[in-house]
């Protein structure tokens, strides 16, 4: 509904923009019948009409039960007549038309009375005494609408904001019935007070609307900012751990610095690095100091294994024994191996020298304490390993090279 009004409008909120409303409702053309004169209305019912529609619009309701509560509050305004509000909806080219007891209907806009107003913008006023004795103007098709057979007489009248077709307000009869000035009048009070209702409470839902995307765009700049600041720290922390464990005279005193800097960082985990080996297709794993000693498994039957797919997975994280029996298929030791010792959770990142796997980096703990945070950590944590294990393998060739060369001389 939001392109359904001029977005150049003035507000309702301030006078002027009360006045702008009512001087642009105050320009309406009418068009009716010469033969039908015009007297005031009584003043009583004219008041009580906008009265009504006054409530309505303080109320501040949605669009939709701006229509409800006046198709339930005008009618009793016109005895014996059968009461319709009908919005256009200009985006779908239909209006929906509202009769009290009845379900609305969705009607193309040149298949019923209301779209005469479209093709007739400078009118504001319809009224038909004979169906019958009315010739349909083009491009209107009525021979489509079931619905107009059952009256003999209609009195439209428009409701227009900023000369934009808000609805139209109608009234029905099933007998010819000349309409007269009191109808009219009371009609377009109807109309002009629907319209203002129906137009504010379109403004209001559109600033409701507005506001909450206004308010959830900011929440989601201000997630992501703090997304980013946290980023920003695992990154620091990887880096500043990767510049301590340095370049070292093997890959093997490296991991025993990087297991030993990580031991510190989180003394209640047990903390492991798995070398992955490509000729015999198995990874090498290195316990921290007090465990001693290496231990070679195959690929095959280690969780690790996940990181050899295709797939880019950055971290295998299990934060309960029940997520780690899952992987029992996979890996039956390394669940057993958890079981035996009561780990609760573990994490494990890899650790890619470009697009080749060097190895792991695996936290288990006694608690069901590992979660997101450490796997984001030890993710960074691998990827900041990459230089110094990569410079480490060169200096480990270069010097094993020259090694041989001095043998052989």
């Amino acid at each position: 509904m939001a392109d359904q009004h001029d977005e150049s409008a003035p507000h309702s909120g301030g006078r002027e923009g009360q006045r702008g409303i009512a001087d642009a409702a105050a320009t309406q053309k009418s068009v009716f019948p010469s033969q039908i004169e015009m007297p005031a209305v009584a003043l009583d019912e004219h008041v009580r009409i906008h009265e009504v529609l006054g409530r309505i619009a303080c109320a501040m309701l949605p669009p939709g039960n701006v229509v409800t509560a006046a198709c339930a509050d005008l009618p009793p305004f016109f005895v014996n007549l059968h009461f319709t509000i009908a919005v256009y909806f200009p985006e779908t080219h239909l209006f929906v038309i509202h009769t009290p007891g009845r379900d609305p209907r969705h009607v193309g806009h040149e298949e019923s009375l209301e779209g005469y107003f479209l093709h007739h913008p400078d009118e504001d006023l319809l009224a038909i005494v004979d169906h019958h004795l009315w010739t349909v103007p083009p491009p209107l098709n009525l021979a489509r609408r079931a619905e107009e057979a059952e009256f003999r007489s209609s009195l439209l009248v428009a409701s227009r904001i900023h000369n934009n077709l808000i609805g139209v307000v109608g009234l029905q009869s099933e007998q010819v019935f000349v309409w007269d000035a009191r109808e009219v009048e009371m009609l377009r009070a109807a109309a002009m007070g629907f319209g203002l209702a129906y137009y504010h409470a379109v403004l209001s839902d559109n600033l409701i609307y507005s506001c909450r995307e206004a308010s959830q765009r900011l929440a989601d700049a201000q997630r992501e900012a703090r997304d980013w600041r946290y980023r920003a720290e695992q990154i620091n922390t990887a880096a500043e751990i990767a510049r301590t464990v340095g370049i070292r005279p093997s890959t093997n005193d490296l991991l025993v610095e990087l297991l030993r800097i990580l031991g510190e960082r989180w003394p209640d985990y047990r903390i492991t690095s798995q070398r992955y080996i490509r000729e015999s297709d198995t990874f090498q794993i290195y316990p921290v100091a007090q465990w001693g000693g290496t231990l070679t498994r195959p690929a095959q039957s280690c969780v690790q294994k996940l990181f050899l797919n295709n797939v880019p997975v950055t971290h295998i994280t299990c934060e309960s024994p029940q997520e780690i029996a899952t992987y029992g298929d996979l890996d039956p030791q390394f669940v057993r191996e958890c079981e035996s010792e009561r780990f609760g959770s573990f994490c494990s990142a890899p650790i890619y020298l470009k697009d080749r796997l060097w190895g792991t980096i695996t936290l288990q703990a006694h608690e069901t304490g590992i979660c997101s945070v450490h796997a984001e950590l030890l993710t960074e944590i691998g990827r900041a390993l990459a230089l110094p294990i990569q410079t480490t393998e060169m200096r480990e060739r270069l010097e094993g090279g020259s090694a041989e060369r001095s043998k052989e001389q």
